[in-house]
């Protein structure tokens, strides 16, 4: 759930959504979770805290989407119009998005 959301401060639905797909594609490519998701209340206090880290690593031009995706402010986040130009040109993302797939589906069969 996207930090405006948890704030009833929403703008923009579809920046909502470009953040719910960070959290899925983090999750595919990372094989965890960026927030710590056993406790609610945990949970739901680093979502909305600005000063909360998310760990990054695995790709420079992948985390850099990653990270605009997971912007919290959403007046700052990429755009769902500019995700799909930004990742038309991202090879990288599509290695490893393939890679995530194929790493999952070991674990879901």
């Amino acid at each position: 759930m996207a930090p405006e959301l948890m704030s009833k401060k929403v703008r923009d639905l579809f920046k909502c959504d470009v953040w719910s797909l960070g959290i899925v594609l983090y999750q595919m490519i990372y094989l965890k979770f960026p927030f710590d998701n056993s406790d609610w209340k945990v949970y739901k206090q680093q979502v909305i805290d600005t000063n909360h880290v998310i760990e990054f690593g695995k790709s420079k031009e992948f985390d850099e989407i990653l990270k605009r995706m997971l912007e919290w402010d959403s007046k700052i986040r990429i755009s769902s119009v500019e995700l799909q130009s930004l990742l038309k040109g991202c090879e990288d993302m599509r290695y490893r998005t393939k890679e995530a797939i194929s790493i999952n589906s070991k674990y879901y069969r």
